[in-house]
């Protein structure tokens, strides 16, 4: 069956199907190789908790990583967001309490950050139709 404007009603329904659709399969695949921490994504998570531990935006060059950092200042407000989150819900009662627990999780970062790529990679591939 093809997807054509009779069958999906418009462009915009078009987008969201596609947009579903492709999240659902970045989705699906969300946790391979967790925990362990050998694929490419870790350099960047790497990034923004270097940068985020040592309160620096701006570190020199390849300090934490020879990655690119704009991927890395994505993921950041999605960290602190869980860092937050981890103090209102008592899962964590001081920022040294939190830095612990999150040495020892680093994996929770990579679902982060896959989740935002997930939703990055599929609005691409909506608006590559839209």
């Amino acid at each position: 069956m093809q997807l054509t404007h009779s069958t999906v009603g418009s462009p915009r329904r078009l987008a969201i199907l596609i947009f579903l659709l492709a999240l659902s399969l970045r989705l699906a695949a969300i946790d391979h190789g967790l925990p362990g921490l050998y694929v490419p994504d870790s350099h960047s998570v790497r990034n923004a908790l270097g940068m985020l531990k040592d309160k620096n935006p701006v570190p020199r060059s390849n300090q934490y990583s020879s990655y690119p950092y704009l991927y890395s200042y994505i993921c950041i407000p999605a960290f602190a967001a869980d860092y937050a989150a981890a103090r209102v819900t008592g899962r964590a009662k001081s920022a040294a309490e939190y830095q612990q627990w999150a040495t020892a999780h680093l994996e929770r970062f990579h679902y982060i950050a896959r989740i935002i790529s997930a939703f990055a990679g599929a609005l691409a591939a909506a608006a590559a139709v839209y």
